[in-house]
């Protein structure tokens, strides 16, 4: 029996996958939890149409992450730590550190990568994810 997945099930397919699946697994497991549907001409009609909305919405969204990057690469972060008298660092500036930052400037959702803290002094450029595999970089300045 052919059906139409709602949504992504383990060892059968992913949301939106049409497959073809045994009549008792569709009709006592699948369908009954609205995890599928049968496959017929107007669930094909309303798959496409689903799908074209869905296309769209990331388009819009790649649209407004793509300016949200576009805003975040002209920012500057300036970050001060204390240091003694020959010049060592007490302290360092952290991932979360740059996230709450660009949070205080109004851009939030952010993930900062980060390998490890930055203790030193200087100027250095972190990269930021904002999802949907769009990211750019962020120039942070410690004083």
């Amino acid at each position: 029996m052919k059906v139409i997945l709602l949504q992504d099930i383990r060892g059968v397919g992913k949301k939106h996958d049409v497959k073809d699946v045994s009549l008792g697994y569709a009709r006592n497991f699948l369908l009954p939890k609205s995890l599928a549907e049968v496959a017929t001409p107007p669930a094909f009609k309303k798959l496409m149409d689903m799908k074209a909305v869905e296309q769209e919405e990331k388009k819009k969204l790649a649209a407004v992450l793509e300016e949200k990057a576009r805003e975040i690469k002209k920012l500057t972060l300036n970050f001060e730590l204390k240091t003694g008298g020959k010049g060592e660092v007490f302290g360092s500036v952290t991932a979360k550190d740059i996230e709450e930052a660009l949070a205080d400037k109004g851009i939030s959702g952010v993930k900062t990568e980060l390998s490890r803290p930055i203790k030193e002094l200087g100027e250095k450029e972190v990269e930021v994810g904002l999802g949907e595999g769009i990211k750019t970089k962020v120039k942070v300045v410690v004083e």
